[in-house]
C-alpha cells in the first residue's frame, strides 16, 4: 500500500508552516484524522520512513499513547518518553512533584479544598463574603504548594528552551498515535501537554485521531460542549486520511486478481474497513486450498457475515434467510440497504450472490444429506425462474466446498467458517 500523495501533501504543509497555522503562536498541530480501520497507524510507519530520508526534517518522537493509558497522569509517560533528549533526567521527579500544583488537575484539587471549607464555613450564601471566604482559604495553604508552583514554571521554561534548541537546527516532527483509544481524561491531557508546553519554532505534532471518537471523550470530560470549536482552537490544520480501496491495498503477487477485485467491491459495498478487510481476507486465503474463483468469492460473503453481522449470519445457517430477504425486499431498512447491491452482484458472468442465497437457503431446509447424491428431477421455483433439485444441488456445490462428504451442507459450511 502506498500513500505517496498523502505523504507529499503532508510534508507540503510541514515546510510551510506559516501557510497552514491558525492557533498556535510558533509551532503546528496537525490532525491526522481517519475512521477506525483506515490504516492510519501504517500510514504513520510509512511516513516515518519518508521523514527520515528528509534533510531537513527529523523525527523527534513516535509515541503511541494507548501504551501508556494505564497511567492516571497523562505527564509522567509523555515526558518519560522524551526525558533523554531534553536532558531531562535529573529534573523529572521534582518536575512531576511540581505538576500536582502547576496544571489544571493539581489547581482542581486547591479549587475542591476551598469549596469544602468555604461549604463548612459559611451556613449563609452571602455573595459578598465569597471572596473573603476564599482569600481566606489560599492564605491557609501552605508554603510549599507555591514552591512546586514556581518550580513547575521553572521546569515548564527549561523545557522550553531545551526544545527551542533542538528545532533551531532542524524541524522536528512528533508523532502521537492511538489517542482516540485512550481513557478521555487521559487523551485531554495529553492535548493539554502539546498546548501548553510545545507551540515552538519549528516543532511540529501530527496526531491521528478517529476525530468523532475523541470529540466524544470531550464530552466526556467537559459536558455536551461543542466540540468542533474547542478542537478547532488546539488542531491548526484538520488532514482527512481516506479509505484506501482494499485492491490498491494488496500486494497482487500470487494472488488471483479476479478475486481481488470482487472483493474490494464488495467490501465497498458493506463499507468493510482496511484492517478488517485484511482480517477476513487472510482467514478466507488460509481455509482455501484448492477453491475456485467461484467458491473463493462466495465464502468470502459469508466470512463477511462471521465478522460484521454475525446475527444474520446465524439466521442464514439456521434456516431464516427468508425473513432476512422479506426486510430487504420491504421498508427501507438502514442497517439492511447494504446488502441490496451485493445481492444482485455476479460473480464471474455467473450467478448473483442473491441467487445463490435463495438455492443454499432452500438446500438448507430441503436437503440435509450429501449433496453428491441429489439426482432428483423435482423442480423448485426461484423468483420466477425453475430449476430441478439436482441442478440445484449442482449450483451449490459450485460455490459451497464440500469438505465433510458424508455431513450435512449446514456442518460443511460450519466445518470451515465456523
Amino acid at each position: 500500500m502506498s500513500r505517496n500523495d498523502d505523504i507529499a501533501t503532508l510534508f507540503e504543509i510541514i515546510r510551510n508552516t506559516e501557510s497552514y497555522k491558525e492557533n498556535s503562536e510558533n509551532g503546528l498541530v496537525i490532525l491526522l484524522n481517519g475512521e477506525w480501520g483506515t490504516g492510519k497507524s501504517t500510514f504513520l510507519s510509512e511516513l516515518k520512513k519518508c521523514i527520515n530520508e528528509q534533510d531537513d526534517l527529523e523525527l523527534f518522537n513516535e509515541y503511541n499513547a494507548y501504551e501508556y493509558d494505564c497511567y492516571d497522569n497523562a505527564y509522567i509517560p509523555f515526558f518519560a518518553s522524551i526525558s533523554d533528549k531534553i536532558q531531562l533526567e535529573k529534573r523529572f521527579s521534582s518536575f512531576i512533584k511540581s505538576i500536582g500544583i502547576g496544571t489544571a488537575s493539581g489547581l482542581q484539587v486547591l479549587i475542591s479544598s476551598v469549596f469544602k471549607s468555604f461549604i463548612k464555613n459559611v451556613t449563609k450564601v452571602d455573595l459578598n463574603d465569597v471572596s473573603d471566604e476564599l482569600q481566606k482559604v489560599l492564605d491557609e495553604v501552605e508554603d510549599d504548594y507555591l514552591e512546586h508552583f514556581q518550580e513547575f514554571k521553572e521546569h515548564k521554561e527549561y523545557i522550553k528552551d531545551k526544545m527551542n534548541e533542538l528545532c533551531k537546527k532542524k524541524k522536528q516532527i512528533f508523532i502521537i498515535d492511538e489517542l482516540d483509544r485512550c481513557k478521555p481524561s487521559f487523551a485531554m491531557e495529553t492535548l493539554e501537554i502539546v498546548k501548553h508546553f510545545f507551540d515552538i519554532q519549528n516543532c511540529v505534532f501530527i496526531i491521528s485521531v478517529d476525530k468523532i471518537q475523541l470529540e466524544e471523550s470531550s464530552k466526556a470530560i467537559y459536558g455536551n460542549i461543542n466540540s468542533e470549536k474547542y478542537f478547532s482552537k488546539l488542531f491548526d490544520y484538520q488532514f482527512n486520511l481516506l479509505p484506501i480501496n482494499f485492491y490498491d491495498a494488496i500486494d497482487l503477487e500470487d494472488q488471483n486478481e479476479e478475486l481481488i477485485k470482487l472483493t474490494s467491491k464488495v467490501y465497498g459495498y458493506l463499507n468493510i474497513s482496511l484492517r478488517d478487510g485484511k482480517k477476513i481476507f487472510n482467514e478466507l486465503i488460509s481455509k482455501n486450498k484448492s477453491w475456485t474463483i467461484y467458491q473463493s468469492s462466495f465464502m468470502l460473503f459469508l466470512f463477511i457475515l462471521k465478522y460484521t453481522d454475525l446475527s444474520f449470519y446465524n439466521a442464514f445457517l439456521n434456516k431464516d434467510y427468508l425473513k432476512y430477504k422479506e426486510l430487504f425486499e420491504g421498508t427501507y431498512n438502514v442497517n439492511l440497504e447494504k446488502y441490496k447491491k451485493i445481492l444482485g452482484t455476479k460473480i464471474g458472468n455467473d450467478m448473483t450472490y442473491g441467487e445463490i442465497l435463495d438455492e443454499v437457503n432452500y438446500c438448507l431446509n430441503h436437503m440435509w444429506y450429501d449433496l453428491g447424491e441429489v439426482n432428483s428431477n423435482t423442480y423448485v421455483s426461484f423468483s420466477g425462474s425453475t430449476k430441478s433439485r439436482s441442478l440445484v444441488g449442482e449450483d451449490v456445490k459450485k460455490y459451497i466446498p464440500l469438505k465433510k462428504y458424508d455431513g450435512t451442507l449446514k456442518e460443511n459450511i460450519k466445518s470451515i467458517i465456523g
